[in-house]
């Protein structure tokens, strides 16, 4: 798998990629050589997965993701203003804010 944020970045929407760059900045700040496993969306949330991390600083690593992760439940993933979990077509489970997810909701219709 590709080591670089740049590969990962497309898999999740416009308003969280401030937030997944930043935390691979702060991860890059502790151990320069870490390896993504994965970035991506699931379930109205950000998912982030490491492959490889220093030893010595793994559990910080795990803390900072978990932030990150708890964040996006509260941040639009399409403008990255304040947002909630709301239901897209009765089936999928996104956070957005009113705006896009009226957005959303007229493109859909």
């Amino acid at each position: 798998m590709s080591k670089d944020i740049d590969h990962w970045i497309d898999d999740v929407g416009k308003g969280w990629q401030p937030l997944v760059r930043g935390l691979d900045a702060n991860l890059r700040d502790i151990d320069p050589d870490y390896i993504i496993g994965q970035v991506k969306e699931k379930f109205s949330g950000l998912r982030f997965y490491l492959d490889a991390f220093a030893k010595p600083d793994y559990d910080h690593a795990l803390k900072l993701i978990e932030a990150a992760e708890a964040l996006s439940f509260k941040t639009c993933e399409d403008c990255g203003m304040a947002g909630d979990r709301v239901n897209v077509n009765g089936f999928w489970l996104k956070t957005l804010c009113p705006l896009c997810f009226k957005i959303r909701q007229t493109t859909s219709a």
